[in-house]
């Protein structure tokens, strides 16, 4: 050790060691410090290495044999170890002919006699391969592939065998059409054993098919449908060997329209009424293999069209008319504006539940005239003295039978007010209609967003709340039916809003978790951008929404975001302490109980933000809520979600600022978000109710 105590290196310079002088008080002992080692095999000199190591040694063997019998470390090599003192570099002395490998080691020696081997084999080939032209086999079905194609194609290739072979498809404007990668077809030893006339393997132990042929769907040659009957498809293959030499060969594809797929406008297969109701059916189909991109569905009921999401496999047709029957037809649009065929459905209607009112109005008809004769026989009888005689028992009798026609007179006044279907209306409840005098708010008049209450008529029951149920309902007017949905507080009126098919977004994204794709990633992208926009929409108006979450954003049928959830503003100095805040979407402010603002509304949709791009899973997943403030202080924020990229995942972060004023606003994330993604084919999509024809204004729980 040298006087650092620090280990020395066993090549490097090794430095003297200076003993201190000794001293007696009286006189200085001087020692002797010139006993150091300046001569033998080791001195106190460096020894010349690099990174520790004294030398290298090479050797050499070359053989036909693909170099499998040459050992890890050659006891006796074919050639002596050659000394290379510390030179890195070496040029083996050989000769080779295509097929044979040469094999070098190479040893390394260090200071301290440790010693390691290693090794390297070539396998040396100069012919590229023997290429047989392609055969197109033009429509040839292939397991698994739509409208597919087959080149067929025979490769042979002795001393390395096939890499790979680059298809490749050009128009004849020099444009690529489409390309692709094939590798080489392996086999094993066992498989080309037991066929030698379609397989061999290399001096290397490499094995090939001689059968490199490629299948592929017809979509891959697809053009503009204008130019199927004039364009022509060069194809060309180039395969190349291990060694890495090319053997091209080409052939052209003319008359594109004999291939399968290029009429492939079809439209939606197997459509099935799943549930029948006397208002609507359920229906749900499957979309054929197609080599065109849809971008609108349709369902046609009475040349009205209804559109449906372009990958929805399911739609809730509404507003018919019970017992009737009806052909209705599915339609899809693909990109270029070609249209399907139309297909058909016939299905009839259920009866109507209100032919059971219709009976029971002409019961209570019946009952009402017996009552009446039977009244006017007493009547008469009394006024004749005939029943005198009993005039308590009688007495008793009339009041009974008044009793009883007052009855029947109201259940009938009752019916004989509700036109039509109001007999199923449970929307409407006479003796509870406030319709005109809740929320503060008297009107002398209807108001032109109050509907009238006999349009509306329930279908089922959706949900229910703390506050209200909802209720999925049709709506009548203008001559047509629309499917809505019916929010019935315990108190007060009736809110009517658009129906949203897909629910809240929370369980829509966690329903999709294992079924990523492309279009995932766009749709992230739309409802990251919808939100921002309902939120712009709800600031502008001076409301703060209070419990942004993923569950409170619902989904239409098109996957368009519709922001809900939000309650009644409290008035300025009435808020109630006592109120539930959602902690692991609540601003640090918020959870100190500072009043909610746009900011911390900004910061709960950072947090929505990770549930759009985590697809659903809940935020904070491994801590408790009660931990959440605590971390957040101490600067804690979420990793970046797997869907996310940069551009949102810094958004994010910039929604979680500490400090609401460092917080963008959200016409500031509405503008951002627009500069980045717009969803092409929804050109005038509206993220808010306020765009509905349904809405008078935001809804409130």
């Amino acid at each position: 050790m040298n006087d650092d105590r620090v280990l020395f290196s066993p090549t490097g310079y090794v430095r003297p060691f200076l003993v201190p002088p000794l001293q007696d008080g009286v006189k200085r002992s001087i020692p002797n410090n010139t006993q150091e080692d300046h001569e033998g095999e080791r001195t106190i000199q460096a020894i010349t290495n690099a990174r520790g190591i004294l030398k290298f040694e090479v050797s050499y063997a070359q053989d036909s044999g693909g170099g499998l019998e040459q050992p890890e470390v050659p006891s006796s090599p074919q050639v002596p170890w050659k000394q290379m003192d510390l030179q890195t570099t070496y040029t083996v002395p050989v000769t080779p002919r295509d097929g044979d490998t040469v094999t070098t080691w190479v040893k390394a020696t260090d200071a301290m006699g440790n010693v390691k081997v290693d090794r390297t084999k070539v396998t040396f080939d100069s012919t590229p391969p023997r290429v047989n032209k392609p055969v197109f086999v033009m429509n040839a079905m292939v397991p698994g592939v739509d409208f597919s194609s087959t080149f067929e194609m025979t490769v042979r290739d002795d001393h390395s065998g096939v890499a790979y072979t680059d298809w490749i498809f050009t128009r004849k404007n020099g444009s690529v059409v489409y390309e692709e990668r094939f590798y080489g077809r392996k086999a094993t030893k066992a498989e080309c054993d037991d066929n030698l006339t379609g397989c061999h393997c290399t001096s290397a132990g490499d094995c090939f098919w001689f059968d490199q042929s490629y299948s592929l769907s017809n979509c891959r040659m697809m053009v503009e449908k204008e130019n199927l009957d004039n364009e022509v498809i060069t194809v060309t293959a180039d395969v190349t060997n291990m060694a890495g030499l090319v053997t091209r060969e080409t052939l052209t594809i003319t008359n594109l329209t004999v291939l399968n797929g290029t009429e492939a406008y079809f439209p939606p297969q197997n459509i099935k009424v799943t549930s029948i109701t006397d208002g609507g059916v359920t229906l749900t189909w499957d979309f054929p293999p197609s080599c065109f991109s849809r971008t609108d569905v349709w369902v046609i009921v009475n040349d009205e069209k209804r559109a449906v999401h372009k990958d929805a496999e399911q739609f809730d047709l509404t507003g018919l008319d019970s017992d009737t029957t009806y052909t209705i037809y599915l339609q899809t649009r693909y990109d270029g504006g070609e249209m399907s065929d139309r297909q058909p459905l016939t299905f009839t209607t259920a009866e109507s539940p209100t032919s059971a009112g219709l009976v029971a109005g002409v019961t209570i008809s019946v009952f009402l005239i017996v009552l009446l004769i039977l009244f006017v026989t007493v009547l008469v009888l009394y006024r004749r003295g005939m029943i005198l005689q009993q005039p308590g028992r009688i007495h008793n009798q009339l009041h009974r039978v008044s009793t009883v026609y007052d009855h029947a007179k109201r259940v009938t006044r009752q019916s004989l007010r509700r036109p039509g279907h109001g007999l199923m209306n449970h929307a409407f409840d006479p003796e509870h209609d406030e319709i005109y005098q809740y929320g503060e708010m008297t009107f002398q008049t209807r108001q032109g967003w109050q509907l009238d209450d006999s349009s509306l008529t329930l279908i089922d029951h959706v949900a229910e709340g703390k506050f209200a149920n909802i209720y999925r309902a049709t709506w009548q007017h203008d001559g047509r039916k629309d499917i809505v949905a019916a929010k019935m507080p315990k108190r007060g009126p009736v809110l009517v809003m658009e129906f949203c098919d897909n629910g809240q977004m929370d369980k829509w994204l966690a329903a999709r978790r294992d079924q990523v794709g492309e279009q995932t990633t766009e749709d992230l992208m739309q409802f990251s951008l919808g939100v921002a926009k309902g939120m712009e929409y709800l600031a502008s108006k001076g409301i703060t929404h209070r419990r942004l979450a993923a569950r409170n954003i619902l989904l239409t049928s098109r996957l368009d975001v519709r922001v809900a959830g939000f309650g009644p503003q409290h008035k300025e100095g009435s808020e109630d302490k006592a109120t539930k805040v959602p902690a692991k979407w609540a601003a640090p402010e918020v959870l100190a109980d500072k009043p909610p603002t746009e900011k911390s509304d900004v910061w709960s949709y950072g947090v929505v933000l990770w549930e759009i791009f985590s697809m659903g899973q809940v935020p904070y997943p491994t801590m408790h809520s009660t931990e959440i403030g605590a971390r957040i202080k101490g600067g804690y924020r979420m990793e970046k979600p797997e869907m996310a990229d940069n551009l949102h995942y810094d958004l994010m972060k910039e929604c979680w600022q500490y400090k609401p004023t460092k917080r963008p606003t959200f016409k500031t994330i509405r503008a951002r978000l627009e500069q980045q993604f717009s969803p092409g084919n929804r050109q005038s999509v509206d993220f808010y109710y306020e765009t509905n024809q349904l809405n008078p204004g935001p809804s409130s729980e």
